[in-house]
């Protein structure tokens, strides 16, 4: 993991955490936190205090070995981490989450992805490679499948528009798809 610290400088690229398998990320805090997914091992959490960068880690979470996608709910600071398992959270006191989806709870080798509404954490939004896509309005507490219309199942990729509040998806082989009455 690098970070570009100056953008006119001669060499700007500043190493600070070296794990071969790291493969998704989230911020906090003003980019002074971070946690980064290592395939195969877990979930490290970085702290920058002045220029020194510390880890901790690795967080387990139940039996996932590949994260996909990391987003951080802005009101709790929990982090929202898309895994081959479903969905997990870590929220700022290390406590770790699995949330229940009924439609995909029986499933495992999923690529899933996650949004998470910055405007209000309670809306999450979590689609899998081998399902349709899902949606809270209760931080996780129930699901309802929101992928109705679209002629195609499994979704790797999720973009929420902070603005709008439109959902776009993408499925391999099936296009892109939009959703703009939601929020």
């Amino acid at each position: 993991l690098y970070v570009l610290t100056d953008v006119d400088g001669v060499n700007p690229w500043q190493q600070i955490f070296a794990k071969n398998g790291a493969h998704a990320l989230a911020a906090s805090d003003g980019f002074t936190t971070l946690h980064v997914g290592v395939d195969g091992e877990g979930v490290y959490k970085l702290t920058k205090v002045g220029s020194t960068w510390t880890s901790v880690g690795p967080m387990r979470l139940g039996g996932s070995t590949v994260f996909h996608k990391m987003k951080t709910g802005q009101t709790s600071g929990t982090i929202y981490v898309a895994t081959d398992e479903g969905l997990y959270g870590i929220a700022p006191d290390a406590s770790i989450t699995r949330f229940e989806i009924p439609m995909i709870s029986a499933r495992s080798g999923l690529r899933s992805t996650v949004e998470v509404d910055p405007n209000n954490e309670d809306i999450i939004y979590f689609a899998s490679d081998h399902e349709g896509i899902y949606r809270t309005q209760n931080r996780a507490s129930t699901w309802t499948d929101v992928s109705q219309g679209i002629p195609t199942r499994g979704f790797v990729v999720l973009a929420l528009d902070d603005t709008t509040g439109a959902i776009y998806a993408e499925s391999p082989g099936g296009g892109i798809w939009k959703h703009a009455r939601w929020r």
